[in-house]
């Protein structure tokens, strides 16, 4: 399946604000620690309460969760030190984002499809919504992400989970670690 982005939102950690880059390091450090065999739940608690957002703990393991157990495709999330952002970091603040702006669930849907079954999107609404609200009531707003283009070949597969409400084998969430401290080479392999 593959993905054209256009005119997306810079893919450089460094030029996010501080509430895409917040979210970014939560998803970042969760992967982490779980490949680590870690709990990363007192760190991120810990950045939260930092950032004045209310308890979200809850919502981050089981968005987290679900997204790793139940992907049809493997989601990118980088190192917690990695200097881009993934297409797939993107998506799922695209996903949030569209909660917070007022957007139907559909828009979020979107772009969760192209990994996700119909099943697991309907379980991640509720959870995805109570993150974007948490985010949102700490003022913690994430840009509208409108530039992520799907080919018709995603958007056939997309319309296939959607109608058959087909539940894919899991996936990993696949952590990109660069070789040597080099920011710039993916070279992390996802263990057996």
């Amino acid at each position: 399946m593959s993905v054209t982005p256009i005119s997306m939102l810079p893919t450089c950690l460094e030029d996010l604000p501080f509430s895409e880059k917040l979210m970014v390091w939560a998803m970042r450090t969760w992967v982490c620690a779980c490949h680590e065999g870690q709990n990363p739940v007192s760190q991120l608690h810990a950045g939260f309460r930092l950032a004045h957002a209310r308890p979200v703990m809850t919502d981050v393991a089981r968005v987290m969760g679900l997204m790793s157990a139940e992907g049809a495709e493997r989601l990118h999330i980088r190192a917690v030190l990695h200097s881009q952002v993934s297409l797939g970091e993107q998506r799922v603040l695209a996903a949030l984002a569209a909660y917070q702006h007022g957007a139907r669930h559909t828009a979020a849907d979107l772009y969760l499809s192209w990994w996700l079954a119909l099943p697991t999107i309907r379980t991640l609404r509720d959870p995805l919504w109570r993150l974007a609200e948490a985010l949102g009531q700490a003022g913690l707003f994430l840009r509208p992400r409108r530039g992520i283009r799907i080919d018709d070949k995603a958007l056939a597969h997309a319309q296939q989970l959607r109608e058959t409400g087909a539940v894919h084998p899991p996936a990993e969430v696949h952590t990109l670690y660069p070789r040597n401290n080099v920011q710039d080479e993916d070279t992390y392999r996802q263990p057996a």
